[in-house]
């Protein structure tokens, strides 16, 4: 009878720990689905962005021509260097190499976030001092990225 209780005991415990390593497999297979469609949704975000990115640059320049012309190389050299950044991280990316990107700070993003809103706004508006005096605070965001992200490559070397 014994013998009898420990098999039926053992099937117990086999029966109940199947279903719950199933549920684990497919939490597993769930999880790597969202992050296959994040990393999608991302690359095709990414991938618009770099379509938009000359449109955008020569938009810029324009503002600055019209409101700045004294920040038009400093705004030069800064996005051709974010651009040479961005492909040493590419071609990093491309060789294998682990990669740990500078993690934008909280203050950053407020900043971002809040200079974007203004200059949306002054631009809507076609408010020429508030674009005046926001370009050099938007100039200073990129700078600021590319100072973070240089860091990358002093680690890296």
């Amino acid at each position: 009878m014994k013998p009898m209780k420990l098999v039926c005991l053992c099937l117990c415990l086999f029966l109940t720990i199947l279903p719950l390593q199933a549920f684990a497999e497919d939490d597993d297979q769930l999880e790597l689905q969202e992050r296959t469609d994040q990393q999608e949704k991302y690359e095709d975000i990414f991938h618009k962005h770099s379509q938009m990115k000359a449109h955008i640059n020569f938009y810029y320049e324009l503002l600055i021509d019209k409101y700045r012309p004294d920040l038009k190389e400093e705004w030069i050299e800064i996005t051709r260097e974010k651009e040479a950044i961005l492909k040493k991280i590419k071609e990093m990316k491309k060789e294998g190499k682990e990669l740990e990107l500078p993690a934008i700070t909280e203050e950053w993003k407020e900043k971002h976030s809040y200079y974007h809103e203004q200059f949306l706004e002054a631009v809507e508006r076609r408010d020429d001092e508030k674009l005046k005096s926001l370009l050099p605070a938007l100039l200073q965001l990129h700078k600021k990225w590319n100072e973070d992200h240089r860091e990358l490559f002093k680690e890296n070397n």
